[in-house]
């Protein structure tokens, strides 16, 4: 078999063109990884910080100790913005939770990502549950209606 320059350029494009292709996909796979890792960090650090805010600020403990009691009547007898204060962080919380939830629909991040950043703490308190009515509306409605179906699972 003799192979003239043309088909030797032609077999050497195709090499070429198949290296290429390799090389982008192992390109893809390193960003899809730091990407992940980057949102996983991201959220992280948005739920450190609501933690780290809340331990810092008595007032706020106090009220989310309150908003995670069996007694409702301890919510219900905090002064109003106190209340407000409350909605305030259940809403920001909710938001943390959220963007997880997105970047999980969006395939960044695992699935199980959803369940591993403390957010369960705040979705078991009866208070929130009862606040929940009032804030629903400031989440999408796929986050919506996930959360609603994961607060089922824990009244159950």
């Amino acid at each position: 078999m003799n192979l003239s320059n043309k088909n030797i350029i032609e077999i050497t494009g195709i090499i070429a063109v198949v290296i290429s292709l390799i090389f982008v996909a192992l390109e893809l796979r390193e960003n899809r990884i730091a990407a992940r890792t980057a949102s996983y960090q991201e959220v992280g650090i948005a739920v450190a910080n609501a933690w780290f805010m809340l331990s810092s600020d008595p007032e706020l403990l106090e009220i989310f100790d309150k908003l995670q009691s069996e007694d409702l009547n301890l919510f219900d007898s905090l002064p109003n913005y106190q209340r407000a204060r409350a909605r305030s962080f259940m809403v920001g919380t909710l938001r943390n939770y959220e963007v997880l939830y997105l970047q999980v629909q969006e395939g960044l991040l695992d699935e199980n990502s959803l369940k591993f950043l403390g957010f369960g703490i705040v979705l078991s308190g009866p208070s929130f549950q009862r606040l929940w009515p009032d804030i629903k509306q400031n989440v999408t409605p796929g986050f919506r209606e996930y959360l609603e179906n994961e607060l089922r699972l824990i009244m159950d």
